[in-house]
């Protein structure tokens, strides 16, 4: 099995992170963007920036990748 560099959550802004945080709570972006009063456009925004920048495929695999702070 190959090991993947640990990702880097730092260079997530602090809105991508929360985002993250619901990501991995299972909420979509419409959800998410009710928590956060946003708009569905911006929170789907912010959802497609963080696999880029964590060097994930999909958002479930940025939830399951990146620490969210919750221990």
């Amino acid at each position: 099995m190959a090991t993947c560099p640990a990702p880097d959550a730092g260079r997530l802004t602090s809105r991508e992170r929360d985002v993250l945080t619901l990501i991995a709570e299972g909420l979509g972006n419409r959800r998410i963007a009710e928590r956060r009063r946003i708009s569905p456009s911006t929170a789907g925004m912010h959802v497609s920036h963080i696999p880029a920048k964590l060097g994930a495929e999909t958002r479930t695999e940025s939830a399951t990748i990146a620490p969210t702070g919750e221990d």
